[in-house]
């Protein structure tokens, strides 16, 4: 035992020892904090007086007096409050059982520190040991000062938190009632799983199960499955028949060695709107195609090279299925950085491609595969040299040639001839500083094929062959700090046989047009437009948005898109959306899309609801409430969550939050 003060006196008749002013007592993992110390030499006690601290590891308490025996250490502490992780407990009298356990009786605990706290127990007693757990026994919980029902026992671990539970109870149309839950569970600090468990009144259970792996710089990836049966229903007109709906989905990256590495992904999927139905924050709503690959890759910091294994997969209107529409088992890819000959300024850049490639044909018109199926062989190589020339302080020209050789063993299920096409390129950019906040591109793109399986040049096509003579015309400058302004147009050289001789204007190309204001982080304007001018003169897209993120209190964000579709007259797109702060703790987001079809015939009656979402986030201090109304093209839901903060944050321990945005963007 260690005992310090800033004034002691020792009296040799009574055999004690008076301690006064921050007198600290020490022993094995117990230290103890008062105004007075008074310690009893032959019965090995010590009393204390005034502000009395006792701090245990995992645990604090404070009281008014206090006794302790070194000899046994144990101890009482009256007029008790206690921390112990993240809550507090507040009793008349703390019993120091033993080095590692305390008890108390008729005490109060909550993880809000307020004197009155949001919510509390009260427990008979409680018995704690720090670091560990506690039990609390006779409990009744109260919000506020209303008691809500009685818990005979209560059971909570102290250790750092490796599990959470998330449950967010809600309704909507196709599921009916439905209480959405997830277990969150940490394996080890490497790896840890959700379990999903949800219950719709109108289909029935939805499972699924999720695991997360983060080893920095060497592993990382994630396993996800989700299954739910659909029941035989009839929404309105709509009547869905009995089936099962399953997702899956798979993320792996892994690095071998210094120099390779193994990546992949895989997606399964049997319906296409599984998203909008059960992943409410999902931006992809309807899924047409899904990707799923596995690649070795031996990268240096002068060549890439890849062997990869991919399939796509789209959904077939007619059959109600995903489908395979390609395979490439496998492809061989080989890229080089650009590498410098000797000590000229000349830069080369190789890319070569090998496949063994099946495919079926897909009818883009009726969303539907057709019986023609392909497999072929082939690749392609893409050598290319450049080099950058100054001329003066405000010129640089860069010029570039190059070639493309692709090979195939056929070109259709009737055709198992081989095919050989080549073609050559030349581009030239060149760059003025016209000012110090604006630069000026002048650049000209040339693309020759050479006929098929010959080295002569194509000129009996009806494009003689020159798939590509163009120039183009860009500008980008910043005039101020928050200005940004991009512009640009283009000249099409190219002739045709069956119309040698083409107006100027028939020539040229669309002007776009982007400026951006941001004015401070928080700011943002930004607008774009695309003109174009031959048949007519006409604007084929506008986009304006808006972004003002206030630092504190709130945020408005909008989108207006118009896109003309041909031969019909376009479409208008808007989306809105308004977020404040309305008191300290209370926040509300709406969010509306609008769309109108006949763009030329507006009337605000004309706007068609394309979604609406409603968000509040309430703060009631040691607790988080969040409710989400949405409405949407066959789908409209509620959600509702209300969480311990202590949950939140222990979630937010356990959970990789930059791996689950990788695999899962939607996330928020």
């Amino acid at each position: 035992m260690e005992l310090s003060a800033d004034r002691s006196e020792i009296d040799n008749s009574s055999r004690t020892a008076i301690a006064e002013g921050h007198a600290v007592v020490v022993q094995s993992s117990m230290t103890m904090h008062s105004d007075r110390l008074i310690f009893y030499r032959d019965r090995e006690e010590i009393e204390a007086e005034g502000n009395v601290i006792l701090l245990q590891p995992g645990a604090r308490f404070r009281g008014d007096t206090a006794w302790y025996s070194t000899r046994t250490q144990q101890g009482r502490l009256l007029s008790g409050e206690g921390q112990v992780s993240s809550w507090f407990i507040r009793a008349p009298q703390w019993n120091r059982l033993n080095e590692h356990r305390y008890s108390a009786p008729h005490c109060r605990l909550s993880t809000c520190e307020h004197t009155s706290p949001h919510y509390h127990l009260r427990a008979r007693r409680i018995t704690v040991e720090p670091g560990r757990w506690f039990i609390a026994r006779d409990a009744v919980v109260f919000v506020g000062p209303v008691p809500v029902f009685y818990l005979p026992f209560v059971y909570r671990s102290l250790t750092p938190k490796r599990y959470t539970l998330d449950m967010q109870p809600g309704i909507n149309e196709r599921e009916g009632i439905n209480v959405r839950s997830v277990l969150t569970y940490s394996i080890n600090r490497h790896v840890y799983s959700k379990l999903y468990l949800d219950y719709f009144s109108l289909q029935g259970l939805g499972t699924g199960l999720e695991v997360n792996y983060l080893i920095p710089d060497r592993v990382k990836g994630s396993l996800y499955g989700y299954h739910v049966k659909q029941r035989t229903q009839q929404i309105g007109s709509e009547r869905l028949e009995e089936r099962r709906i399953w997702n899956g989905r798979a993320f792996h990256w892994q690095r071998l060695s210094k120099l390779y590495a193994l990546q992949g992904t895989a997606n399964i999927l049997n319906e296409e709107t599984f998203s909008n139905r059960f992943v409410g924050d999902d931006f992809l709503r309807v899924a047409r195609e899904l990707n799923s690959s596995v690649a070795l890759v031996r990268q240096t910091p002068k060549t890439t090279g890849r062997v990869v294994l991919d399939r796509k997969d789209r959904f077939d209107t007619v059959r109600k299925e995903f489908l395979p529409a390609s395979h490439t088992v496998p492809r061989l890819e080989f890229v080089t950085t650009p590498w410098r000959i000797g000590r000229s300024p000349v830069y080369v850049t190789t890319n070569l491609s090998l496949r063994r490639q099946f495919s079926r044909s897909f009818d883009d018109r009726r969303l539907t595969f057709t019986e023609e199926t392909l497999l072929r062989n082939e690749g392609d190589v893409t050598p290319n040299v450049k080099q950058e020339i100054r001329v003066g302080k405000r010129v640089s020209i860069v010029p570039e040639i190059g070639g493309i050789g692709f090979i195939t063993d056929r070109t259709s299920p009737r055709d198992l001839r081989s095919f050989y096409q080549a073609r050559y390129f030349g581009r030239l950019n060149t760059r003025y500083r016209a000012a110090r906040w604006l630069d000026v591109d002048v650049g000209h793109n040339y693309q020759r094929r050479l006929q098929p399986n010959t080295l002569k040049l194509d000129n009996e096509a009806n494009d003689r062959g020159i798939e590509s003579h163009a120039t183009n015309l860009s500008m980008e400058g910043r005039p101020k700090r928050a200005w940004r302004i991009r512009t640009g147009t283009g000249y099409n050289f190219l002739k045709t046989r069956d119309r040698p001789r083409s107006k100027f204007r028939e020539k040229l190309g669309g002007w776009s047009t982007e400026i951006t204001y941001t004015h401070r982080p928080w700011i943002e304007v930004f607008f774009r437009e695309d003109l174009s001018v031959s048949p007519v003169h006409q604007t084929d897209a506008q986009q304006f948005s808006v972004r003002f993120n206030h630092p504190k209190d709130w945020s408005v964000k909008t989108n207006l898109l118009f896109n003309r579709s041909s031969p019909g007259p376009g479409f208008l797109d808007l989306r809105y959306s308004l977020g404040a702060w309305v008191t300290q703790g209370l926040r509300i987001d709406l969010t509306f899309g609008h769309t109108v079809k006949d763009y030329q015939n507006f009337r605000f009656g004309n706007l068609l609801l394309k979604d609406r979402e409603l968000k509040i986030y309430r703060d009631l201090h040691c607790w988080e409430f969040y409710i989400v109304m949405r409405d949407r093209p066959g789908n409209r839901e509620v959600q509702f969550r209300i969480s311990l903060k202590a949950d939140t944050a222990a979630k937010k321990n356990i959970e990789q939050s930059t791996l689950e945005s990788e695999a899962y963007p939607w996330r928020r």
